[in-house]
């Protein structure tokens, strides 16, 4: 399994001018979105790792088009405890890799 190792500032939302990456609700106990904005038609990465930087859960859309978009995140089959997701995007003239601290209430 891949391992990474992200410090452990806590991190709700991340945005600059090229891409904005949030969780919704944050803590939460069943289901929480994360909600992006590309500023192009690009390939998403998404992995919801645990606090050891084991990936737990993991979400691929190869060509996404730019705008508004939104995945479901299940707590189905976590501990409750601290999570990170780790969101990659590659497109045309972007990379771009943004990491978020998410809570899980069991």
């Amino acid at each position: 399994a891949d391992t990474l190792v992200f410090p452990a500032a806590q991190i709700i939302a991340m945005k600059d001018d090229n891409l904005t990456v949030y969780s919704y609700p944050n803590p939460f106990s069943e289901t929480t979105q994360i909600i992006y904005s590309l500023p192009q038609t690009c390939g998403v990465l998404i992995e919801i790792l645990d606090m050891m930087g084991n990936k737990v859960k993991h979400y691929e859309y190869p060509n996404q088009p730019a705008g508004i978009h939104t995945v479901d995140v299940q707590g189905e089959g976590l501990n409750a405890g601290n999570y990170y997701c780790r969101f990659h995007a590659s497109g045309e003239t972007i990379s771009m890799i943004k990491v978020i601290k998410l809570m899980y209430l069991h």
